[in-house]
């Protein structure tokens, strides 16, 4: 499989360079089923970083798990229209009418020494002050899980606060002129067409890294065509 997500990386690597591609894919998840991203070490005992997302959930679960090492960062969904996001030692719940099911919303969580904000579709939405330094990275980054059904796409993490750009991150898919590329640690475009079996991270295409956080797409997942999406 590692050799064929390598082969999927040099195709895109291709591709991003000859034409530019107009369809948008994301990542289809049916209940239970997981992708599985490897060890953030890029995020052992960080204190500042970032983390976006589109999400279109089939139905609200409470409990249901959309992302995270399932220890230390985690988002699972809530109570109505609540998301919970576990961050350190600290866990912090989310309420906003934007967030139910069948319904594609781009959240950022920007956590920066001490204090987090979330933004739901680019505004904000809460922000409180607490301990959200992670410790060292042990568990795998993992894309849905128990309880979930639904989709994913332009999932990016950073190691840092991410500047006051936010229209730019979050209407603009990224290339390797971003701000702040040096802190991007994983990026899932969801975009290669080339790869039907795999979760390539784009972050490899732009600049070199220790590690790439390339997955394979097992059982229940796998990329599908978003028609009704336009943000």
């Amino acid at each position: 499989m590692k050799k064929t997500i390598f082969l999927c990386l040099l195709l895109c690597a291709f591709a991003t360079t000859s034409y530019s591609q107009v369809d948008n894919y994301c990542l289809r998840l049916t209940e239970g089923a997981s992708v599985d991203g490897g060890v953030l070490y890029e995020l052992s005992e960080a204190n500042s970083y970032a983390l976006q997302w589109w999400m279109n959930a089939d139905e609200w679960n409470e409990g249901a798990f959309v992302m995270g090492d399932n220890g230390s960062l985690n988002v699972t969904i809530a109570q109505a229209q609540t998301l919970k996001l576990r961050l350190g030692e600290s866990t912090v719940s989310v309420t906003n009418a934007n967030l139910q099911p069948g319904k594609w919303v781009q959240l950022t969580l920007l956590v920066d020494q001490g204090a987090m904000r979330l933004l739901v579709n680019g505004k904000e939405a809460h922000k409180a002050e607490g301990n959200y330094q992670l410790p060292v990275a042990t568990e795998p980054f993992r894309l849905g899980g128990t309880g979930f059904a639904g989709r994913l796409d332009e999932v990016r993490v950073w190691n840092d606060c991410l500047a006051n750009q936010y229209d730019y991150f979050v209407h603009n898919t990224l290339n390797k002129w971003v701000p702040q590329l040096e802190n991007l640690v994983l990026y899932y475009k969801c975009d290669q067409n080339l790869c039907p079996d795999a979760l390539v991270d784009y972050r490899a295409l732009f600049a070199n890294t220790a590690h790439n956080h390339h997955a394979a797409l097992n059982t229940g997942a796998q990329r599908e065509l978003v028609t009704d999406n336009t943000g």
